[in-house]
């Protein structure tokens, strides 16, 4: 059996998208999304917790994404986690973990749309921007 590396998150922006380009001229997004998770305890208190998941988008997501969403808003990704190293300004090794995104939703909020869900679909594969793995690190 094969290997799976798939993400799936439903959140929200804890930011305006930062857009920049690659020396290629490639648009890169990201994003920071807030997904929450709501546990009863014992006790029968409900505890309230926040991840928040770095995205990185590349070509026509990123533009799209730049000119469509703010701060606040419900976002649909998915994509596959990449790791990268780095060293910190006190020379120390960290780790990044981010989302490729390679399909991006954006959900409208419930009382702007007809039942079942409707929102904007952009499919990085079916775009016409091809990236290698060299546009994956921060210039």
């Amino acid at each position: 059996m094969g290997t799976v590396n798939k993400v799936i998150l439903l959140g929200n922006l804890g930011q305006d998208p930062e857009i920049r380009y690659t020396q290629a001229g490639t648009p890169v997004a990201n994003l920071n999304i807030a997904t929450n998770e709501r546990i009863r305890k014992r006790d029968g208190s409900v505890v309230e917790t926040t991840t928040w998941h770095r995205v990185v988008l590349f070509g026509r997501m990123a533009e799209i994404a730049k000119e469509n969403l703010a701060k606040g808003k419900k976002v649909y990704i998915e994509g596959r986690i990449s790791t990268r190293e780095y060293m910190d300004k006190e020379n120390i090794k960290r780790l990044n973990f981010e989302v490729i995104a390679n399909e991006l939703k954006l959900v409208a909020p419930r009382n702007n749309h007809r039942p079942g869900g409707h929102h904007e679909h952009v499919d990085h594969d079916e775009g016409d921007v091809d990236f290698g793995s060299d546009d994956l690190m921060p210039e």
